[in-house]
């Protein structure tokens, strides 16, 4: 419901000005018309703090046998209506409807009630963190926003609120409860999980989980550039590995990772030593959130291969006289094996998602792509695995 007008309890203010003064003490009565005219300078500068004050000033005088009237009445629901205290603002009002019934107060209490509602909401005593209460579907009103807010501010100072929310549907920590208009409704917030007593020691107990990753794939030692290069071949991948995830947030994170992967296509193969640094981000999803990591990866170890590349040997020999390739034109089709060793580096990426989870772990399902370079060819590799954690919140 829209707020009252100013100009309309101003006239109510002014009709109703006079109230019975017989037998007060000329002090009282001296009081109250100065108050009265304190509150019509705050009305029109809608100095509602002021108005407030004011107010309760003059409730107390009633104990001196002076009458609030209607229209100071409707002035202070006004005030309490301006912080979100609902309960403040019905008080008032039918403190006014008792002096005048008008439609004016009777609409205004009762579109608080069809559109309020009771609560109780207590959270719990153990810490003193913050838990804030959200609406799935906040309302344009700006009366019932403030309700809102005024909730918010009664549960961070007194850890407790007892009053009117709007309708709708509400959630505070691991509760979700639905506040409707005529009946009053408990709530008692808890964490869903246990609040930690040392933040430090929290970090460290979640901050860091240990993995175990296997997988296998396929790879490729592609073409060389020109040269007297070892042949090209692809061949199965597999890979074991050990790392670290490490994540000071459920969002993002690093992962650091070592092991071995290879290619073998017999009688060709690569045998690689790997480390991998991975900036890492997750996904939410309906049921499975999907990490995603992407980050260098470096290489190195050796490899035999059987021949060498006949269209990188061609591309050397081409500006070369035949003495200095000779005996090399056969390489690329049958020789024996050539081994050596090599280095390589490149980007990669992983993708994982839960598959399943436990009281010290769980595990994903996992995807890796990378591809190397040691300055000579590319390494293309993909691979399919499985991750195991222990620890930590992957």
């Amino acid at each position: 419901m829209k707020m009252p007008s100013n100009v309309l309890l101003l006239c109510l203010f002014g009709v109703l000005w006079a109230a019975p003064a017989a037998a007060q003490d000329a002090a009282v009565v001296a009081e109250q018309e100065r108050l009265q005219k304190e509150l019509q300078t705050l009305i029109s500068r809608e100095a509602w703090d002021g108005v407030e004050r004011v107010y309760q000033q003059l409730i107390e005088l009633e104990s001196s046998g002076v009458m609030v009237t209607y229209a100071e009445h409707m002035l202070g629901a006004q005030a309490a209506q301006q912080r979100g205290d609902v309960v403040a603002t019905r008080m008032r009002l039918e403190a006014a409807l008792a002096q005048w019934s008008t439609d004016l107060a009777r609409n205004w209490l009762a579109n608080i009630n069809a559109n309020f509602g009771q609560i109780a909401i207590t959270l719990p005593t153990r810490g003193r963190a913050a838990m804030a209460i959200s609406i799935d579907e906040m309302p344009f009103e700006p009366e019932r926003r403030l309700a809102i807010d005024f909730a918010q501010q009664q549960l961070d100072t007194d850890r407790s609120f007892e009053g009117y929310l709007p309708i709708g549907r509400y959630r505070i920590g691991d509760q979700s409860f639905t506040v409707i208009s005529g009946r009053r409704i408990l709530v008692e917030a808890s964490r869903s999980a246990p609040e930690p007593t040392d933040a430090a020691a929290s970090r460290g107990d979640r901050l860091v989980s240990g993995r175990i990753r296997a997988g296998i794939g396929y790879a490729r030692a592609g073409t060389p550039r020109a040269g007297i290069q070892p042949a090209s071949f692809s061949g199965m991948s597999p890979r074991a590995g050990l790392g670290l995830g490490i994540h000071p947030s459920e969002r993002i994170g690093i992962g650091l990772e070592v092991g071995w992967t290879g290619a073998f296509s017999s009688p060709n193969l690569l045998s690689l030593g790997y480390g991998m640094l991975a900036l890492e981000g997750s996904l939410s999803t309906e049921e499975r959130p999907i990490t995603i990591g992407a980050g260098p990866m470096v290489g190195a170890g050796s490899g035999a291969i059987t021949g060498l590349d006949a269209a990188a040997l061609a591309a050397y020999c081409e500006d070369k006289t035949a003495v200095a390739c000779s005996g090399l034109s056969l390489g690329g089709e049958e020789s024996s094996s050539v081994t050596g060793s090599l280095r390589a580096v490149g980007p990669a990426l992983t993708a994982s998602v839960p598959l399943f989870s436990g009281a010290s772990g769980g595990g994903s399902g996992i995807l890796m792509a990378a591809v190397l370079s040691d300055g000579s060819r590319l390494y293309p590799v993909a691979q399919l695995g499985i991750q195991l954690s222990i620890g930590g919140r992957r």
